[in-house]
């Protein structure tokens, strides 16, 4: 049986107080990027189980299935872009540069920058965009016929 100074030493210490520990902030995922990995997932789960189809032929390469996933997700999403997403794609056409050879997607970025910003006639943006893509365009003579096509479709030059 204990004795009492054993069960007062006991009850001191469930009476002390520890310090509160402030938990790190989650940052909440926005509608547009909760919907694209939504889709993402989707088109890898019909990649796995062997039944993803494009153009009547059968997915077997799992880059093209990562490629059409992000394509797809990207263009079925841009509805539930907000402010942030824009933002964010602002932030990442920024730091492209020049002397790396700009991807399909960064493209598709920049493009859709200039569609935003004539829509909300931000004529400088646009043109400092345009400045962009011509000046890429010029650097690299060994450009992909469908990356060429498609800007100076966008462009109407």
């Amino acid at each position: 049986m204990p004795v009492k100074s054993q069960i007062k030493r006991k009850t001191e210490t469930k009476t002390k107080l520890t310090p509160k520990v402030k938990k790190p902030r989650v940052k909440k995922a926005s509608d547009f990027e909760s919907c694209k990995s939504k889709r993402i997932n989707q088109v890898m789960k019909l990649y796995e189980r062997g039944v993803l189809i494009i153009r009547g032929k059968k997915v077997t390469n799992q880059k093209q299935a990562i490629a059409i996933a992000l394509q797809q997700a990207e263009s079925g999403c841009r509805s539930k872009m907000n402010g942030n997403d824009i933002k964010n794609m602002e932030n990442k056409v920024k730091k492209l540069s020049l002397d790396k050879s700009f991807t399909y997607s960064d493209i598709k970025r920049i493009l859709f920058l200039i569609e935003y910003y004539q829509k909300k006639k931000k004529q400088s943006q646009v043109v400092e965009l345009q400045k962009r893509l011509i000046a890429y365009m010029a650097s690299e003579p060994d450009l992909k016929k469908s990356y060429r096509k498609l800007i100076l479709s966008t462009l109407k030059l």
